[in-house]
């Protein structure tokens, strides 16, 4: 290590992912301390292992009736126990939609003032509840249709 606390080598690596200075019991060390969000009062993660957004569209659907559609179903809250028990410290949701008239995909967790009732709001708590069990941290991916098409459109 140099003085300004960088790595540096005498050869260059074999391959992009050949890092000679880079000690693999310091990368296990680094990603198992506990992370502290400066700017969020009193979060800090049981580690630095993130899982990243994705869309599990396991959410139930009736193309007929929104109201009994995007409420997180056993399969969700199940997976989601594996992602809490598997060791992450963030579990970053899948696409949660802020509008129930206009949906990524069947499927979708939606959260909805229009579509809210007493059985949504319960399958959320559990939700959430079995993601934070193990002292993890969840983070929704809240989602607009709108916002992907312009972001699509205009890139």
């Amino acid at each position: 290590m140099v003085a300004n606390g960088t790595f540096h080598s005498n050869r260059e690596p074999r391959t992009r992912w050949d890092c000679p200075d880079v000690n693999p019991e310091v990368i296990k060390m680094s990603l198992g301390e506990r992370l502290r969000f400066p700017y969020a009062s009193n979060v800090v993660t049981p580690n630095r292992i993130m899982k990243s957004a994705m869309s599990e569209q396991l959410a139930t659907y009736d193309k007929n009736d929104m109201k009994k559609s995007g409420i997180p179903t056993r399969e969700m809250i199940n997976l989601y126990e594996k992602f809490a028990d598997g060791g992450f410290g963030t579990i970053v949701t899948g696409c949660i939609m802020i509008n129930g008239k206009d949906i990524e995909a069947p499927g979708n967790v939606i959260i909805d003032k229009e579509l809210d009732s007493e059985l949504r709001r319960n399958a959320f708590k559990e939700w959430t509840e079995c993601a934070t069990r193990n002292g993890n941290i969840i983070i929704a991916q809240l989602f607009h249709v709108c916002f992907a098409f312009f972001s699509l459109k205009f890139l």
